[in-house]
């Protein structure tokens, strides 16, 4: 090997990470166009002599676009992380808090024409009627619900309450209230009938969802162990892994530990949407710790 070829090799890694002056840059360049040896080692290093060299400048450019963008994920990290507690927060004081029956509770007026108008008391901030029918008749059946929040406490309209229930066929409607605390619906309107004795019982949905979610993460899990030497794969159980997780912890900050729920499209809505926030925390995070370890390598 000649001298001159010693010293291009040496300084092939200045040229190619463009920490060399123009000056060596030429030098190196219009040795490589007369040696086809240390051409070769010059692509084996990310340069030829047809490429031209990186200038001083590029590391720079680099470094400060990886900056900028972790920047960037930061800003995005911290906005995710406060809707988050947000949505959660939100979550706790909005929770409703379901009245027991009482006399002082609720006042039904029945109308001409068979109607009933339910009005709550001031302390009632929302109410919900659902209908129904009875098993053996088809009769309708409606199911009143009243309740209050931390929230309503302070902030909502303290005007009273009330619904109308229309008739059925020109008879007054059976009307229970649902307590939803484990005891009997209690029938407030019309007749006695087979409907007598009900109670309304949580949805247990919440609990199978949270089942679901768990057999997910041991299935992503798996997979992740056996696919390991399949790069693409592994890429996007990596992204996928933590949604499982995320819904679990979504559940916890709505519900608690509790897997029964009056209230179902209340709480799976913001289970849902603190699930997409936490999986977007978690795959942000991740992105900038990758950013972090590029600058810290560039060092």
């Amino acid at each position: 090997m000649r001298k001159e070829c010693s010293i291009v090799r040496d300084l092939l890694p200045l040229t190619v990470e463009g920490l060399a002056s123009e000056d060596t840059q030429a030098f190196v360049r219009a040795h490589l166009q007369t040696c086809p040896a240390c051409r070769q080692a010059a692509e084996e290093a990310g340069s030829s002599a047809d490429t031209p060299l990186p200038t001083p400048e590029a590391p720079l450019k680099s470094l400060r676009r990886t900056l900028r963008l972790k920047r960037l994920q930061t800003v995005f990290l911290t906005a995710l992380s406060v809707l988050a507690v947000a949505v959660t927060f939100f979550s706790a004081v909005s929770a409703p808090q379901y009245f027991p029956y009482s006399p002082a509770l609720l006042s039904v007026t029945a109308g001409g024409d068979g109607s009933v108008t339910v009005e709550f008391d001031r302390c009632v901030t929302g109410i919900s009627c659902q209908a129904g029918a009875e098993p053996d008749s088809g009769t309708p059946v409606y199911f009143l619900q009243a309740w209050t929040s931390d929230w309503d406490t302070h902030f909502a309209d303290r005007t009273p309450r009330q619904t109308l229930i229309s008739a059925v066929d020109g008879q007054t409607p059976r009307v229970f209230y649902s307590q939803n605390n484990g005891q009997e619906d209690v029938l407030i309107c019309g007749t006695n009938g087979t409907y007598d004795g009900v109670q309304s019982l949580p949805r247990l949905t919440p609990g199978y969802l949270l089942l679901m979610a768990a057999a997910g993460f041991v299935l992503l899990l798996l997979l992740r162990v056996f696919l390991r030497r399949r790069t693409t794969l592994c890429r996007w159980l990596d992204r996928l892994l933590p949604l499982p997780a995320a819904y679990g912890l979504g559940h916890l900050c709505v519900m608690g530990t509790s897997t029964v729920t009056y209230s179902m499209q209340r709480n799976f809505s913001l289970i849902l949407l603190l699930t997409l926030l936490f999986w977007a925390i978690t795959l942000a995070g991740l992105y900038l710790l990758r950013l972090r370890r590029e600058i810290n390598g560039k060092f």
